[in-house]
């Protein structure tokens, strides 16, 4: 099985993307496929934001990466796919797709030419497996008729809940564009490989079995360590 992980360039990784970044190297690795770590750089930037930051989030996020064990086969981003075209506009704004009243979920974007990229580069990287978070599931539609479009045999598409914390009884959602439980701080706290183990025990119905498509839980929720309080507006204390 080959796969992909594909953040977006708009904030340093947290323990969510964690979750889904080892999911897909483990299991290629299971299978005897190839892992993509692919930087999603096409995106649109929020407001202050540059390439020089984005540059430093992808420098950063290989390295926690591969820090916690997940060792890309191959590095790319997906505006190498994108054969220069730029998000399509409408009456001089970008045309978002947003998820109505789903939690966390600020920013989905969704336009043709990101799309486009995205699937060129799967195809190009021979990835058959695309497995991420169900905030995506808006672009599910435009993706399978791209594929269709451009020729490629459908891949399997995973859409997965989004991993979430309970700290003192309270199960909060995480988010990148908010800042909180980031990689970088929970480092700091316990080494990487401890972070795996429990990302792989929260997202996992039978952590000792490993890595299966059939072995995912449904709503998946990490502990928290005593003392790590969880807060989706400011970040966390510990």
């Amino acid at each position: 099985m080959n796969t992909r992980f594909s953040p977006s360039l708009n904030g340093s990784l947290h323990v969510g993307h964690l979750w889904m970044a080892w999911l897909n190297w483990a299991l290629a690795r299971r299978t005897g496929g190839h892992f993509v770590l692919r930087f999603d750089d096409v995106a649109p930037l929020s407001a202050g934001e540059t390439g020089d930051r984005q540059a430093e989030w992808s420098a950063e996020g290989e390295a926690l990466l591969r820090r916690a064990g997940i060792e890309p086969d191959r590095i790319t981003r997906v505006s190498d796919y994108s054969n220069g075209e730029v998000l399509r506009t409408v009456g001089g704004r970008n045309l978002w797709l947003r998820p109505p009243a789903l939690e966390g979920w600020d920013n989905v974007p969704c336009t043709p030419a990101l799309v486009r990229a995205r699937v060129r580069a799967d195809i190009a990287e021979s990835i058959d497996a695309v497995i991420r978070g169900e905030e995506l599931t808006p672009e599910l539609q435009l993706y399978e008729f791209v594929n269709d479009v451009l020729g490629a045999p459908p891949r399997r598409l995973v859409y997965l809940p989004r991993l979430r914390v309970r700290c003192g009884g309270a199960v909060e959602t995480i988010s990148k564009t908010h800042g909180n439980l980031q990689l970088r701080d929970l480092y700091r706290m316990a080494p990487p490989e401890e972070w795996v183990q429990r990302v792989r025990r929260a997202g996992l119905r039978r952590p000792e079995e490993g890595a299966d498509l059939g072995n995912i839980q449904t709503d998946p929720i990490l502990e928290l360590p005593e003392g790590l309080a969880g807060d989706t507006g400011r970040g966390f204390n510990a």
